[in-house]
């Protein structure tokens, strides 16, 4: 007996079934043994080319007997993609479906053939076995070996008998003929020819190989020029199948992965001809949001998104949404991040993914691309607002929302624990720090002045839209400020301060070790 293991690193099969064309979407599974032949006489060709008797004779033995194939779990999915048609000067395009089989990470392919190898067979298949790379298509990794022993309980497809399960279907598979039949069946058609009532001769058939294992490496074009539905020495064997063996999604998946908690991160991409500065990170975020609730329209509320209740009264504390913009080094916003400490729910989620764009300055929309949902330690390699750090510096301006402190005669009231003028920009932001994020220890907060600096900009404060166009919020004034803020230990900060805190102002990154 042999047995044969096969693995899929990538956890795909990509192979369409013999007599189906590539759009019909028909996946061929179990690998049918004409196809695993091929595979094993391609690498002997490609990477030994030594002992061809020995090779002979295992694919006659291998050939002799269908094999039994035990399934793992697994489930079909396609992508679709356009392929370029080029004729003369014109190119069109036309759609192609690539239907591939998922399996399950972890399982494993098994095949049993009822057969007893010599010494030299063994040897030789267990080499042939280790050098394939792939098995169908190209993309289709495979990692094969001989075993020893199979396993005892498991989906076994066989082929059918008298005795099929009400559980099962039968599936066609290709496989080669007997050795012995098809070398007698190809002497008998390579006599010769009979003349007809014109005495013109039959055209001698060039492609017909005289024994299984040449016909086995009869190249696809050339039967199918001679006219052959096909290939020569190939014949259809019905195998057994249970119905459930490819299933809409793969069992065996840990709980872990499944979602247990609603979450409170989701992270988009953006794109447009003319793409938003950071400069505008408060204006976007009001039209991210409100494109938001337009989609939410009719399909209930998420206090998570529009900040209030089912009753339209503004809900308290800081746990709704942060629109939370990511730029590049030159100042342009690549990615928005959505932060809610309430957490969103499947209403919010659903309009996450029909979101497609949002209006654009000039005319030019902002394409938008859900790339993930989860929570934050999801993200922490990612954005930049989910990293740890010790040192933080503002991304966009600090608007305060108290005014300094002094007495009558303009001395500065003092903060005698954290040593820095009560109603001062680095108090103000002290405070706030204190109530969105008690747990944070913070060491010290300094005014760096009126300028960003990050990456390869250095953007005067000034330069940030300040004003919110739509909604109401507390400020202090219309100045902005550079803050830097010291931790006593590494702590990620997704929150916005002070004014507009909720729209992309008042935003922290960490300084790079």
């Amino acid at each position: 007996m042999i047995a044969i293991k096969i693995d899929f690193p990538a956890s795909r099969w990509h192979a369409t079934a013999w007599g189906t064309h590539v759009n019909e979407g028909v996946t061929e599974w179990p690998p049918c043994p004409w196809r695993l032949c091929r595979a094993l006489i391609a690498a002997w060709h490609w990477k030994h080319r030594q002992d061809e008797p020995a090779l002979r004779s295992l694919i006659e033995k291998l050939a002799a007997q269908p094999p039994a194939f035990r399934l793992p779990n697994a489930s079909t999915a396609h992508t679709r993609h356009y392929m370029p048609v080029i004729t003369g000067p014109k190119e069109s395009k036309t759609k192609i479906f690539d239907t591939f089989v998922h399996i399950t990470a972890g399982e494993s392919l098994w095949i049993r053939w009822d057969a007893d190898l010599t010494e030299n067979e063994t040897s030789l298949l267990s080499t042939l076995l280790e050098s394939l790379s792939y098995l169908g298509r190209a993309e289709s990794l495979v990692s094969a070996s001989l075993a020893d022993t199979l396993p005892v309980n498991g989906n076994w497809s066989v082929p059918a008998g008298g005795n099929q399960l009400r559980e099962d279907e039968i599936v066609r598979l290709l496989t080669p003929q007997l050795p012995g039949p098809y070398a007698a069946w190809a002497l008998a058609q390579s006599g010769p020819p009979k003349a007809t009532k014109a005495k013109t001769k039959k055209k001698p058939d060039t492609t017909l190989p005289m024994s299984l294992f040449e016909a086995l490496q009869l190249d696809t074009a050339d039967w199918k020029k001679e006219g052959w539905n096909l290939p020569p020495g190939a014949r259809w064997v019905d195998y057994t199948r249970s119905r459930d063996s490819l299933k809409v999604a793969p069992s065996g998946i840990p709980p872990t992965q499944r979602r247990t908690k609603a979450p409170t991160v989701a992270r988009f991409a953006l794109v447009s001809k003319v793409p938003p500065a950071i400069t505008q990170s408060l204006s976007l975020a009001e039209r991210f949001h409100q494109a938001l609730c337009k989609h939410l329209e009719g399909h209930g509320n998420s206090p998570a998104l529009t900040g209030l209740d089912d009753h339209k009264a503004p809900l308290t504390g800081n746990n709704h949404v942060y629109f939370l913009p990511e730029c590049d080094a030159h100042g342009y916003v690549t990615h928005m991040t959505l932060h809610a400490p309430l957490g969103f729910d499947d209403t919010a989620c659903r309009v996450f993914g029909r979101l497609r764009k949002v209006w654009g300055m000039e005319g030019f929309d902002v394409k938008v691309v859900l790339l993930a949902t989860g929570q934050p330690e999801n993200f922490a390699d990612a954005s930049p607002y989910f990293k740890k750090s010790k040192v933080w510096t503002s991304l966009t301006p600090y608007v305060p929302v108290r005014h300094p402190k002094a007495t009558r005669t303009g001395i500065p009231k003092m903060d005698a624990k954290k040593k820095v003028q009560i109603g001062s920009p680095e108090h103000d932001c002290w405070r706030l720090l204190e109530t969105v994020a008690p747990t944070l220890l913070v060491s010290r907060v300094t005014t760096l002045g009126t300028r960003i600096k990050h990456g390869l900009r250095d953007i005067p404060c000034l330069d940030f839209q300040r004003q919110r166009r739509t909604g109401n919020g507390t400020r202090a004034g219309n100045r902005g400020y550079a803050l830097r803020i010291d931790f006593e230990e590494e702590v990620s900060l997704p929150f916005g301060f002070g004014y507009a805190a909720h729209f992309g102002l008042g935003l922290f990154v960490p300084v790079d070790a």
